[in-house]
């Protein structure tokens, strides 16, 4: 299990240890709950951008490295899509059943192997994240992603004061 800030940024390898590029996003299929892909950006001037399914993805020691050739993707079709993404859920509002606003998406956490969207981390404010903790909603089916926000049932609210995740990749 990983957040995926954890993830974001991170270099890809193909599997002869050549640097493809940066993940820089990933696509969510809402309907199954999971990141089935990666955004990668070269980095280059003219930035291109490539998906990689992450089917082909594997997490070596200290770098995550792909089996296959990467899809060639326009910047367009990405901002077009922009809400099937993660980058589109992170600040996203999230709202109880009674429409009182419970704080907002700051992480996704995954199933890095298989990509299976396990939890969201919401933030609530810097005191009330420092004094009560921050909020980890559980993804089961009272956890509803809309476009514009998502509505959570009490059940799947937990308040947790501390969140650690190992960030060494020798245990992925």
């Amino acid at each position: 299990m990983r957040k995926y800030l954890d993830i974001h940024g991170k270099n890809l390898y193909n599997k002869y240890h050549k640097k493809l590029g940066f993940i820089d996003n990933g696509i969510i299929d809402y309907k199954s709950r999971k990141i089935t892909s990666y955004i990668v950006s070269d980095g280059g001037i003219v930035t291109k951008v490539y998906i990689a399914p992450l089917s082909n993805i594997e997490y070596k020691k200290d770098e995550i490295v792909t089996g296959s050739s990467l899809i060639p993707c326009k910047k367009k079709l990405i901002k077009k899509n922009y809400r099937y993404t993660v980058e589109g859920i992170l600040g996203r509002e999230v709202v109880n059943e009674d429409g009182r606003i419970v704080g907002e998406v700051e992480d996704v956490i995954l199933n890095h192997i298989t990509g299976d969207i396990k939890a969201i981390i919401c933030k609530r404010g810097f005191f009330d994240d420092l004094v009560q903790g921050k909020k980890i909603m559980l993804i089961n089916d009272n956890l509803e992603i809309k476009e514009d926000k998502i509505i959570a049932s009490k059940s799947s609210v937990e308040i947790i004061s501390e969140i650690s995740f190992n960030n060494d990749f020798e245990e992925m």
